[in-house]
């Protein structure tokens, strides 16, 4: 019987890695994959800045771990779907006043849509993400639910997804803790066992937004 395929989204972090790891301990065959966000250019020099997206560093930390695994790893650029479905939007809802929730729409429209889309390009079943979140699956429907890990329970970063997608997506760190997260990559040598978290918006160095919308939105 031929191994169930997934797409794995690996950020270059320590829990994407896990999820990617416990799918080939469950005997699934996996293929990874960083989406490439946004660049945090400079508006004069067009220089490239730090920022918490998509840096050379976690690009290559993903890819390490794919290598070290065993799989394909594949970095796929999806910066203009994501400045006019996520950044644009943010700045827009921030002038208007309100508080907007970019992760959330990133989840929704960026992350499963796309995600999905290159999975039926490469022929795959899944996609699976390091999501502390699980998810129920029914004969007739899925659900969303709470992480195992009240503390870094995720589910309602994911509460847009399409319940259509969900049947296709698999979340391995649904029923573990962060802790057991780390143990689990440190016994398995992964190299981003010890990478921090990141809690700022990936697109918005620090939390300077006035400076970020001067320069997204000058007018």
């Amino acid at each position: 019987m031929p191994k169930k395929k997934v797409l794995v989204a690996m950020s270059g972090g320590v829990d994407s890695s896990v999820a990617l790891s416990l799918l080939i301990d469950e005997g699934y065959e996996c293929i990874g994959v960083t989406m490439k966000l946004w660049e945090n250019k400079d508006p004069i020099s067009n220089v490239v800045r730090n920022s918490n997206c998509n840096t050379i560093e976690a690009i290559n930390g993903a890819k390490m771990v794919c290598d070290w695994l065993g799989v394909h790893h594949y970095t796929l650029d999806f910066m203009d779907i994501f400045k006019k479905h996520v950044v644009d939007d943010f700045s827009k809802e921030y002038l208007t006043g309100r508080t907007p929730n970019p992760c959330v729409r990133c989840n929704s429209i960026i992350k499963w849509e796309t995600l999905l889309q290159q999975a039926d390009i490469f022929g795959i079943n899944y996609i699976a993400t390091g999501h502390y979140a699980c998810i129920q699956h029914n004969k007739n429907a899925s659900y969303l639910l709470k992480g195992t890990d009240v503390l870094k329970d995720q589910s309602y970063m994911l509460w847009q997804i399409n319940p259509d997608a969900l049947k296709r997506t698999l979340l391995p760190l649904g029923e573990i803790t962060k802790s057991e997260t780390r143990d689990y990559a440190k016994a398995r040598g992964l190299e981003t066992a010890q990478t921090p978290e990141s809690m700022d918006l990936c697109f918005v160095s620090g939390d300077d937004y006035s400076k970020f919308l001067n320069e997204t939105m000058p007018e």
